[in-house]
Order: C-alpha cells, then structure tokens, then sequence
C-alpha cells in the first residue's frame, strides 16, 4: 500500500472536483467509494467579494 499517490490538479479550474474515480489504476486497492472527492478547487471568500465589490464597480 502506497504511502502517498500524486496526483496532477493543474487542470482543475474554480467549481471542479478530483474524485477517487479520476484516479489512475495503480497496483493498489482504494477502498473509498469513485463519488468521494479527493480534492476540490474553491475560492476564498475575500477573493468573491473583492470579485463582487469590481462587478458592482462597473
């Protein structure tokens, strides 16, 4: 059983997910269900409301 398995997220973009799904096969068993996520991008709320604060700018 791998300690760590690295996994590219450089695709991911704001509202994506990684689920145990995306993952590669490997000579290992995952035993987390496909639908868990493994990672999921977000934004931080001071960047939405600077982002909102510009929108209502405008």
């Amino acid at each position: 059983m791998p300690q760590v398995v690295e996994v590219s997220i450089a695709k991911l973009e704001v509202g994506n997910l990684f689920r145990v799904r995306d993952l590669q096969k490997g000579e290992y068993v995952v035993t987390n269900t496909p639908e868990d996520t493994i990672v999921s991008v977000g934004m931080s709320r001071a960047l939405k409301q600077a982002e909102n604060e510009a929108k209502g700018k405008k």
